[in-house]
């Protein structure tokens, strides 16, 4: 559901958890839509969702997470201060 808000935004995304042997789990943000002040919390519960449903996604959700935080607050230091979840 989350992904389906980020793609009404703009984002084009490529998610698909470990389903079978035949693909590799992915989560990869091909383009970056509208970002808003909301969009490092729609990463963090995809984080969150991943973290239980598919562990090995859990790195590439952090990344997503602190990127878009870096482009709502200018930098992503503090990212895993606001966002204790990724720790």
């Amino acid at each position: 559901m989350t992904v389906k808000g980020l793609e009404a935004l703009g984002f084009s995304m490529v998610a698909s958890p470990p389903l079978s042997d035949a693909q590799p789990p992915r989560l990869e943000v091909r383009q970056w839509g509208m970002v808003n002040q909301y969009t490092p919390w729609a990463f963090a519960n995809l984080h969150k969702a991943y973290k239980r449903l598919a562990p090995e996604l859990c790195p590439a959700a952090e990344k997503l997470v602190e990127t878009a935080h870096s482009m709502v607050v200018g930098e992503k230091d503090s990212a895993r201060d606001v966002f204790p979840c990724l720790c």
